[in-house]
């Protein structure tokens, strides 16, 4: 799949809007919407420097630190994180597919600091 301007407007897009209204629009019942936004465990990563650690605790911080902080934005597994990310926003996939692309793409880009299985 080829990234571009249409993708990325489409991630921010859902990852902005508000989980009751994401639900109202693509008739995902409210429940399994929430219970399928965050980690159970969270994912501790640098993506800076050295003294600002980042907890990513839901699919919607890791959209937002895959969008806007990330060190490798070219990089293979991030768009492929970013493509898990949005097909869990959309209900299309669980949220450990998520989590576990972004693990990987965090492994890839070498700002992993802790995932707690």
């Amino acid at each position: 799949m080829l990234w571009n301007k249409s993708t990325v407007a489409e991630l921010k897009r859902v990852a902005t809007r508000s989980l009751a209204a994401a639900c109202r629009i693509e008739c995902i019942p409210l429940e399994r919407h929430v219970r399928t936004g965050h980690f159970r465990k969270p994912i501790v990563i640098q993506p800076g420097r050295i003294d600002r650690d980042r907890v990513v605790v839901s699919v919607s911080d890791a959209a937002e630190v895959l969008l806007r902080d990330w060190p490798k934005p070219t990089s293979e597994r991030r768009l492929a994180a970013i493509r898990a990310c949005l097909a869990v926003m959309r209900g299309e996939k669980p949220t450990r597919a998520a989590r576990q692309a972004f693990i990987v793409a965090a492994k890839d880009a070498r700002i992993l600091l802790s995932e707690q299985v």
